[in-house]
């Protein structure tokens, strides 16, 4: 059901009251479309019975292989005749819906870039990597487990290439990740 923006008082007062299902996570993409980094989200979705995905495009619909464009836990949603801006506001709006329908919470809702990917951090050592991949078997399940430790979960993991004001030393996730594009 598509919620109109007038029952945004009272969709807020129901989402507050819903259960919120523990170690879950949405993923929030936002693309012009039509493709994202499919290997990295299709590795995830298809691993990770914990993880949803909702893509937003605002160019063309999502055209990604069909095995993930189809899952269950896969999420198009395409804004035609839409620039970034609207479609930035809009995935809040859908999120809400995605929460009220489903009647539950995500224990996490993480917003990130459709062409990026959790990697290993390059800063790492080889013995490092080796002892994070025994005990965790992947970055998203380590990026998981972190997130679901520490309270209030904060992060923002750190990317090279493309560093912002939130990668700085004073945040507490420039741990063991990092971000490949």
């Amino acid at each position: 059901t598509r919620l109109e923006t007038a029952d945004i008082p009272e969709v807020a007062m129901q989402i507050r009251s819903l259960p919120t299902r523990a170690g879950t996570f949405l993923y929030v993409l936002l693309t012009g479309g039509p493709s994202i980094k499919a290997s990295c989200w299709e590795k995830l979705i298809l691993s990770q019975p914990n993880c949803w995905l909702l893509v937003l495009t605002w160019k063309e619909p999502m055209s990604d292989p069909l095995e993930l464009v189809l899952h269950e836990r896969v999420i198009p949603a395409y804004f035609p005749r839409s620039n970034i801006q609207e479609a930035k506001l809009s995935q809040h709006w859908i999120v809400l819906e995605i929460i009220h329908a489903q009647g539950w919470r995500f224990s996490h809702v993480i917003r990130a870039d459709s062409d990026a990917c959790l990697a290993w951090s390059s800063s790492l050592g080889t013995a490092e990597q080796e002892i994070l991949a025994a005990e965790y078997g992947s970055p998203f399940v380590a990026f998981h487990a972190f997130l679901e430790r520490d309270r209030p979960p904060v992060a923002v993991v750190h990317n090279i290439v493309d560093a912002s004001a939130f990668s700085g030393s004073f945040n507490r996730s420039t741990g063991p990740l990092d971000l490949e594009r």
